[in-house]
This record gives C-alpha cells, sequence and structure tokens, in this order.
C-alpha cells in the first residue's frame, strides 16, 4: 500500500519509516473589512407609543403557578393512541391501564404525567 500526501508530494510504504516532516507555513491572514468611523451608523431604537387615554385600568387575574421540579433527569414520552379523536377521559383511561403494566418495569415506581393527549413525563427514581 502507498500513501501520496498532496502537501508534501512524498510516497510512503507502509513499514518505511516516516521519520521525515515538511514544514507548512500558514496561512496568509485576510483582514477583516472595517467601516471607518464617520460611516458606521449608530442603533436608535424607536419611540414607544403613548399610554393613552381611553379606557381604565382594571384588576387581572392570571392563571399561573409556581412550579418546583425536582432534579433529576425528566423524561418525555409521545403517545400515540389510535382512534386520534378519542376524548382526553379514554386517552386517560388507555394511559392509566399501560401506567399499571409497566409501573415497575418502565417507570421504576414513579407516577408518570399525562395531559390527555399525547405527552407523558416522568423522572427518575
Amino acid at each position: 500500500l502507498h500513501f501520496t500526501f498532496p502537501q508534501t508530494q512524498a510516497t510512503m510504504s507502509i513499514g518505511e519509516s516516516d521519520q521525515f516532516s515538511t514544514v507548512v507555513p500558514p496561512p496568509t491572514p485576510v483582514p477583516k473589512p472595517t467601516t471607518p468611523p464617520e460611516q458606521q451608523t449608530e442603533f436608535i431604537s424607536p419611540p414607544r407609543p403613548n399610554t393613552g387615554k381611553e379606557g381604565r385600568t382594571i384588576s387581572l387575574r392570571a392563571n399561573h403557578f409556581q412550579v418546583r421540579v425536582p432534579k433529576g433527569i425528566i423524561h418525555h414520552y409521545e403517545v400515540l393512541i389510535i382512534p386520534d379523536k378519542c376524548p382526553r377521559r379514554i386517552n386517560r383511561e388507555i394511559v392509566d391501564t399501560m401506567v399499571t403494566a409497566y409501573q415497575q418495569r418502565i417507570f421504576q415506581g414513579q407516577k408518570p404525567v399525562f395531559d390527555g393527549k399525547k405527552n407523558l413525563y416522568s423522572r427518575d427514581a
């Protein structure tokens, strides 16, 4: 077998000494184009709109809450139930049956969380 190295045009057979070296100069750096300071533009953000004068202030209640996620690995499973037009209640019953059957083998005793459609989450025990 022979190997040819294009940079050095040297040929070496297997078993021969590879005690040769070739010095290849580093590539010549290409200077980056610069814009003269007088041509540089300054970013000016658009002005904010007025707060308005019509309407009234209201209290708004948002549906959110703080969640504390335990440390560890969280697994996401995509669940495919056919037919896909089943009500969430039926989907939950199907997933509950599957979880019960594989509780120890797959979920290591942890209770996974299902959104009723296609997302199932569990964490390592």
